[in-house]
């Protein structure tokens, strides 16, 4: 090996394999970035074993909004709430192979609220559809991001999450709405009369919509007789108007269909939803 290629290969080994390591950014990617085979790296890799230290799938984008930690804008909370609702976090070790990923998954007719999400996020990933579930996915892979969420209070397995008191503390008053907004328009229902919150746990429904300080009446239907935590969580009409009032007027960001259905619904009973121009529809 000559001088020059054995600078080549400390420059790889200290700069690029610390990129795969840390932030388990592809072979590929960084064999276009440094204009070296994939191959060769990999190479590398073995050699100084570190091949079943990777991190698998977790590249992560130096533009990625990752920062959940604070909550300082509408947009923040109410992405935060969505993924409390809809998103699916992994954290995986497996035999030193390290997975972090946030991925959420809509049917067809919200694709554009994926794409909303991504532009948020600040993502070069790509919406994936499915065909048998005709709908879309997208899965973003970030340690930073992942560990914000979890540190904030979404773990993975949220579904048998007790505990929600940090997350819903980490939510500013003025921002509030808007997580619950967020989590309704991921969890929610509206029917002919009536809004409805569905959760694996419908004492975590309580816990949010207290929080909001209005009050309210409501029925919890179970979906198992032997399990009294699952179920729906039913408001009744008044109050359901008055929820939706206070989650989406002079609103910017929401699922455009579930607005449509509430503004449906408040005409119905002779209240007239409030809208600001410029809203994220």
């Amino acid at each position: 090996m000559t001088r020059a290629q054995e600078i080549r290969k400390k420059f790889l080994i200290n700069t690029v394999l610390k990129e795969y390591s840390e932030y388990g950014t592809p072979l590929y990617k960084l064999g276009k970035k440094y204009n070296c085979c994939p191959r060769v790296l990999k190479n590398y890799l073995k050699e100084l074993d570190l091949i079943e230290d990777r991190v698998i799938s977790n590249y992560h984008d130096p533009n990625l909004n990752y920062n959940f930690l604070k909550i300082e804008t509408e947009d923040q909370a109410y992405w935060l709430g969505f993924i409390y609702a809809d998103g699916c976090v992994i954290n995986t070790n497996v035999k030193n192979r390290v997975k972090y990923e946030l991925s959420i998954g809509l049917k067809e007719s919200d694709y554009d609220h994926l794409v909303k999400f991504k532009d948020f996020m600040g993502s070069d990933k790509n919406i994936a559809y499915r065909k048998i579930s005709k709908s879309y996915r997208i899965s973003i892979n970030s340690k930073i991001l992942i560990e914000n969420i979890i540190n904030i209070g979404i773990i993975p397995n949220k579904t048998y999450n007790t505990q929600i008191e940090c997350l819903l503390d980490s939510v500013p008053p003025e921002f509030y709405r808007d997580f619950v907004r967020g989590y309704f328009d991921g969890d929610g229902h509206i029917g002919t009369n009536s809004i409805t919150f569905s959760s694996y746990n419908t004492n975590n429904i309580i816990k949010i919509l207290e929080k909001t300080q209005l009050s309210f009446e409501y029925k919890i239907y179970f979906k198992n007789k032997s399990n009294q935590t699952t179920g729906d969580l039913k408001l009744k009409l008044q109050d359901s108007v008055k929820f939706l009032k206070y989650m989406y007027d002079n609103s910017k960001t929401f699922l455009n269909r579930k607005n449509i259905q509430r503004e449906y619904f408040c005409r119905l009973r002779g209240e007239i939803p409030k809208i600001i121009t410029g809203q994220k529809r």
